[in-house]
C-alpha cells in the first residue's frame, strides 16, 4: 500500500506540471494573438 501510495504521489505531481505548462500555453498563446 505504501508504494502505491507513493507511486499516486508522483503521478500527482506530473498531473499538476503538466496542467500548469498547459495553463502557460494558454496564455503565451493569448498573448501572441495580440501582437
Amino acid at each position: 500500500m505504501s508504494k502505491q501510495d507513493r507511486e499516486h504521489k508522483r503521478l500527482k505531481k506530473v498531473y499538476e506540471l503538466f496542467e500548469s505548462l498547459s495553463y502557460f500555453y494558454i496564455v503565451f498563446s493569448f498573448v501572441l494573438s495580440f501582437i
